[in-house]
């Protein structure tokens, strides 16, 4: 590529992440214009659980479009993996839902969804990226203190290792450790969902033997379709099946390339129906890994994965996508929920079955993991 071309990507990048583009936000609400009535009819019937989203500042277009009633809302932000960190975004978060009561909702019980979506609200729950802030001398006291601040799902680990288990660009591959064990048997028994996306493959599956409760992938594609280190083996996937555990299928472009075909709508669908012809309908979730609020992305670090680069963002570039280089084909952000369920149901899943995919699935997990 030219070095034109090369700013241009980066100039888009940055774009994508830190502002909110009206030419995006036009791009994101035509996805979803053609969708059939009968898409629009259930998604409103779904109780839509996404598995990873970020940043929160307030209700928006996205949010509103989106009708969610549950996001996995990312605390502390993976940047700062603290203990001040969780309290400091826990505050902010709790800042915007009680000053807003008529748009959000705090979810600590399963119920709490359930009262979100009858009264048309976001429910917003807390689920850490990383463990780091956890280490200390009495990892049972810990993780019955954060439990009671309202974290109720967490990784093991974030990409690279943590005092718990190895991560996922490591390159390593190694287990999960001692304190690791611990930390799992702590958070089954105080009531915290273990996820296990970004997080080695061998450490997942160590994770997986010991499990005595369900475990999710919470934004992860198949492996098999796109060969990314974030992505998950078949190995994975059957384990994660056979303990009752959800995959979240990801709509970030990076882990939905495969090396032929642009990031779009249809490969996202690809990585559900893998999924769903691999263990069943049952185990299927979405994780779309996009921010709640658009343009919150830090600057700073907007910078870095633009600097870092991607394959994906080139292909999408070099098709003529423009300032929607860095979004997958179909799927901006949360906003694109309808779509998703619009084309579920074109490529044959049944109404039920997206229910389930569309939130149902990681409900029940939730209903098995939790205390209350």
């Amino acid at each position: 590529m030219t070095q034109e071309q090369q700013k241009a990507i980066y100039d888009i990048v940055v774009n994508y992440w830190t502002s909110d583009d009206p030419d995006l936000k036009a791009i994101a609400l035509a996805y979803n214009a053609e969708a059939t009535e009968q898409a629009r009819r259930v998604h409103k019937e779904c109780l839509i659980v996404d598995g990873c989203t970020f940043y929160l500042d307030g209700y928006n277009w996205q949010l509103e479009q989106s009708g969610a009633a549950c996001l996995n809302m990312t605390i502390p932000s993976v940047f700062d993996p603290s203990i001040g960190g969780l309290v400091k975004e826990a505050c902010d978060i709790l800042d915007v839902v009680r000053k807003d009561p008529e748009h959000f909702v705090n979810i600590l019980k399963v119920e709490d969804i359930y009262a979100a979506h009858e009264s048309g609200r976001i429910g917003i729950l807390f689920g850490a990226q990383n463990c780091d802030f956890m280490l200390c001398r009495d990892l049972e006291a810990m993780t019955e203190l954060v439990e009671r601040l309202g974290l109720r799902v967490m990784q093991i680990g974030y990409n690279t290792r943590s005092f718990a288990a190895d991560g996922c660009v490591s390159g390593t591959d190694a287990g999960i450790t001692t304190q690791g064990r611990a930390l799992i048997r702590a958070m089954e028994n105080h009531g915290i969902t273990v996820d296990l996306a970004h997080v080695g493959r061998l450490s997942t599956l160590e994770a997986m033997d010991m499990a005595t409760k369900p475990m999710i992938f919470s934004h992860a594609n198949p492996k098999a379709l796109f060969d990314h280190c974030r992505n998950i083996t078949d190995e994975q996937i059957k384990k994660c099946a056979s303990i009752g555990g959800v995959m979240g299928a990801c709509a970030y472009s990076p882990i939905l390339y495969d090396g032929e075909h642009i990031p779009s709508i249809e490969r996202f669908v690809d990585a559900i129906c893998y999924y769903a012809d691999l263990v069943g309908v049952d185990h299927v979730g979405i994780g779309l890994d996009s921010d709640a609020q658009p343009g919150a992305y830090i600057h700073h670090d907007a910078h870095n994965l633009a600097r870092k680069g991607s394959p994906a963002f080139e292909a999408s570039y070099l098709a003529g996508r423009g300032k929607a280089s860095a979004n997958t084909d179909g799927i901006l952000s949360l906003a694109n929920h309808l779509n998703i369920v619009d084309k579920l149901l074109r490529r044959g899943f049944s109404e039920e079955e997206v229910k389930k995919i569309m939130g149902g699935n990681f409900i029940r997990v939730f209903k098995q993991t939790w205390k209350a």
